[in-house]
């Protein structure tokens, strides 16, 4: 979830074409992971993969998408395939997988303008200062994931 809402506060932050772009991107890599989830062979450390995207979109949000956007985006759809696969290795027996991923997809776009919503009314508010240290936190949850 952290990851997602900061996909949408980068998004926000970086303008343009990226704040339909960079949600678009997650969304759809995080779908493919998935499918790979669901149908595919084992993701080799999924759970650090999951806990890195974390602190890679926390470093996004730092560095005020200096980073190239191509670049960011890449770094998006590769935090995404984790996601979706953690997602989808973990579809319960009774749950139907169309429905089951269409729920996620939802939920995962919903986190995304959440997170474009608050970092609107944080930058109106107070400009960038937080914004900067909600791309802090991410990155600091992320370093503890990590390791812990």
């Amino acid at each position: 979830m952290l990851a997602m809402l900061g996909v949408g506060i980068w998004a926000l932050q970086s303008g343009g074409r990226a704040i339909g772009l960079g949600p678009a991107v997650f969304i759809t890599a995080m779908t493919a992971g998935g499918i790979l989830g669901l149908r595919g062979p084992a993701l080799p450390l999924l759970e650090a993969g999951v806990a890195l995207s974390v602190l890679f979109v926390g470093l996004l949000i730092i560095t005020e998408g200096r980073m190239p956007q191509r670049a960011a985006l890449a770094t998006i759809a590769a935090a995404a395939v984790f996601h979706g696969y953690a997602h989808g290795s973990e579809l319960p027996a009774s749950a139907s997988p169309l429905f089951y991923s269409a729920g996620f997809v939802v939920a995962t776009t919903g986190i995304h303008l959440a997170g474009t919503a608050a970092a609107t009314a944080l930058r109106r508010a107070a400009g960038l200062l937080p914004l900067h240290a909600l791309g802090a936190a991410l990155a600091g949850s992320g370093i503890v994931l990590v390791f812990f």
